[in-house]
């Protein structure tokens, strides 16, 4: 099963991040700021720096997806423009449902640690699944 990995993990590993670029910015202009945080690039600096961790959540967790989606001889990993898209695509609907299902304040640690990839797992199968070839065999 010989495939060409760049095509696949290039998009995986940069989307995601231009995609939290794009919602951090927009949050921040339409008016999501803090204002303990400072200013607009203050709340832009600190979006940026969380949406990074989260970005880098979102790549590992869809390389994963695809990894398992190859192995279990399911799915192909998406390349060129589907793969770029859905890969884009992550952040914005991951914010969507982190939006509708946000945990209480009351919530720290570990589970605070899985109502941020709950939201990113759910999303990412079927984004993954439906932007992907079908497995050779399969």
């Amino acid at each position: 099963m010989a495939m060409k990995l760049v095509p696949w993990i290039r998009p995986a590993l940069l989307a995601p991040f231009a995609g939290m670029t794009v919602v951090v910015t927009t949050f921040v202009l339409i008016g999501g700021t803090d204002p303990s945080l400072g200013g607009r690039l203050g709340n832009w600096a600190w979006g940026m720096l969380l949406g990074s961790l989260v970005a880098a959540l979102i790549s590992g967790v869809l390389l994963a997806i695809d990894i398992a989606f190859l192995r279990a001889n399911l799915r192909k990993p998406p390349t060129g423009r589907r793969a770029w898209t859905s890969a884009l695509a992550m952040p914005f609907l991951v914010f969507a449902v982190y939006t509708a299902f946000r945990p209480s304040d009351n919530e720290l640690g570990l589970t605070f640690f899985f109502s941020l990839v709950f939201p990113i797992v759910i999303v990412a199968i079927p984004v993954r699944f439906l932007t992907s070839e079908k497995a050779e065999g399969a």
